[in-house]
């Protein structure tokens, strides 16, 4: 017998994290999200998320088996921003069973009614920075690192329950070898960086919160009117960057300065995805864990993961169109060639982005990541 029921109890918990480990136990190539820590988010939620939004999460069982889940979010900060009465959904998992499907968003748009939303919108887990979007088309592979994963019919099951496409986040993957990256256009970088004022930088770790406050600030400014943009907190922000400290390159986050102050910020994350992907298909011993793994230096570690993300480039607004974006992809890209990794990939970039359009030829899109929607006064 199916029952849907709200998350309040440490237990209920407990069956929330454990529904992904039911719906994958058959994929090979499902990874845990190891960015993502559902504490400060869901269940203790810290300061900065509190004054943020409200959010329920349910679980529907069969009997004593947890077989779906969803959490569905009131983020009032982006409803304010702009002038939506919008419920989140997000860290949706479930079965191949419309039941199941279909009891978890109708639990999710109940509780957004009465709190007198009128869509739901998702998935967002909970907020765009953290991820948004169901993975369509692209079975055959292992995660992104920190992107979305998940079965193929999580896309059916939301079309019959009568949602629709609303926007799309797309993956872009570098074509050709590390070589020539860019490679038609290294006389114009070359004179470019000559003439430019700008100048680039890693990431400093020992003053890692000061740095991170730096591309807070570059971060609220640089997409500030962007489709699901909302100004983050410094808490926030903090908790963010915390998700990712433990898998980063520092060589690979990179500021861009013109007299000393940061005015933009570009990084790749190495994608751990393929050494957590050898270490499950072949039960590796040696590779347990990342914090065995990020202590393996240079080409040895590249042996195992040779991919990395590039994300979050931005700009102050009064540099966009000065040529600085574009000297700054062309840093990271010799920095990524240089450090050995074999191959890149963009993400998450909004669909119709203008600053993709001079790399045509130079990338294809890789995989899509579609958030849907309904108005919830129809049904």
């Amino acid at each position: 017998m199916l029952s849907v029921r709200a998350v309040d109890r440490e237990s209920d918990w407990k069956a929330f994290q454990h529904v992904p480990r039911t719906v994958y136990r058959n994929d090979p190539r499902w990874i845990p999200e190891i960015a993502i820590d559902l504490e400060p988010l869901l269940i203790h939620p810290s300061a900065g998320w509190r004054r943020r939004a409200d959010t329920q999460a349910f679980v529907a069982w069969k009997g004593t088996i947890p077989v779906g889940r969803i959490v569905v979010i009131e983020d009032h900060r982006q409803n304010r921003r702009n002038d939506e009465s919008v419920a989140l959904f997000g860290f949706y998992e479930s079965i191949a069973d419309d039941d199941v499907a279909f009891g978890l968003f109708d639990a999710a748009a109940e509780w957004a009614r009465h709190r007198s939303l009128t869509d739901l919108r998702g998935p967002v887990n909970p907020s765009m920075e953290y991820g948004a979007g169901f993975l369509v088309g692209a079975g055959g592979r292992s995660p992104l690192i920190g992107m979305p994963y998940n079965p193929a019919y999580y896309a059916e099951q939301v079309g019959r329950w009568g949602m629709t496409k609303v926007k799309e986040l797309h993956s872009y993957r570098a074509l050709g070898s590390p070589s020539s990256w860019l490679a038609s256009d290294r006389a114009v970088l070359d004179r470019g960086r000559r003439r430019a004022t700008v100048r680039f930088r890693a990431i400093r770790l020992d003053r890692f919160e000061q740095e991170v406050e730096s591309v807070r600030q570059i971060y609220n400014a640089a997409f500030d009117g962007f489709w699901g943009f909302t100004p983050l907190d410094a808490d926030e922000f903090r908790q963010l960057a915390n998700g990712f400290r433990p898998i980063l390159d520092p060589e690979l986050a990179v500021f861009a300065e013109i007299d000393g102050r940061p005015i933009g910020f570009l990084m790749a994350i190495p994608d751990v995805n393929q050494a957590l992907a050898m270490a499950a298909r072949f039960r590796n011993g040696v590779i347990r864990n990342l914090v065995t793994l990020w202590h393996w230096k240079g080409p040895r570690r590249r042996r195992v993961i040779s991919h990395v993300r590039v994300d979050m480039l931005m700009l102050e607004p009064d540099y966009i169109g000065t040529g600085i974006a574009y000297l700054l992809l062309a840093e990271l890209v010799d920095r990524i060639r240089n450090r050995g990794y074999a191959s890149l990939e963009g993400a998450p970039v909004l669909e119709g982005a203008d600053w993709i359009r001079p790399l045509r030829g130079m990338v294809e899109v890789d995989r899509v990541y579609r958030v849907y929607g309904r108005s919830l006064e129809d049904r």
